[in-house]
C-alpha cells in the first residue's frame, strides 16, 4: 500500500513544522544551552495557543502573561539578544567556541521556525527573556529563559 509515501509527501509540503513537532525542534536546538547571567538558566519552550492572529508587541505580551501594568516589558531585536551569545567569550576555549556556534544555530532555528521572531525582556533584577514568533498554526511560541541582572 502507498499510504506511507503520500503521508510523508503531504507532511513535507506543509509550511513549517506540524504543531506537535515545533516544541521538540526548539527544545532540541536549545538542549544543553544556558543563558548565563548571575545565574545559569536553561531555555524552555513556551506557547500561547491561538494568539498569533494579533501583532506581538509589548502590551500584547503583557496581556498574554497576565502581568501587572507596572511590570517592565521591553522589546529588543532578536539579533541584539543573541549578539553576545554568538561570539565566543574566549576564542581559544573549544567549549566557548562550540557554545557560540550552538547559539548561532539556535537563533537560525528560531528564525526559520517562527515568523516575526522578537525578543522581550520582562522584569527588573529577576528578568525573564522571551524569544517569540508566530507559528504556522496561528499560535505564538518560542523559548523563554531567566536571568538575574543586578
Amino acid at each position: 500500500m502507498e499510504t506511507r509515501p503520500r503521508e510523508a509527501e503531504a507532511r513535507s509540503s506543509l509550511p513549517g513544522p506540524l504543531p506537535d513537532e515545533l516544541p521538540a525542534r526548539l527544545e532540541a536546538a536549545a538542549a544543553g544551552l544556558f543563558y548565563v547571567s548571575e545565574t545559569e538558566a536553561p531555555f524552555r519552550y513556551v506557547a500561547f495557543p491561538g494568539a498569533g492572529g494579533q501583532a506581538l508587541e509589548r502590551e500584547r505580551l503583557r496581556a498574554l502573561l497576565a502581568l501587572p501594568a507596572e511590570t517592565p516589558v521591553a522589546e529588543l531585536p532578536a539579533e541584539r539578544f543573541f549578539a553576545p551569545l554568538v561570539e565566543p567569550s574566549d576564542p581559544n576555549d573549544p567549549v566557548a567556541v562550540e557554545n557560540a556556534g550552538r547559539f548561532r544555530s539556535l537563533h537560525e532555528t528560531l528564525a526559520t521556525q517562527l515568523t516575526g521572531l522578537r525578543a522581550f525582556r520582562v522584569g527588573r533584577a529577576e528578568v525573564r527573556y522571551y524569544l517569540l514568533g508566530a507559528t504556522a498554526a496561528g499560535d505564538v511560541a518560542g523559548l523563554a529563559t531567566e536571568a538575574t541582572e543586578t
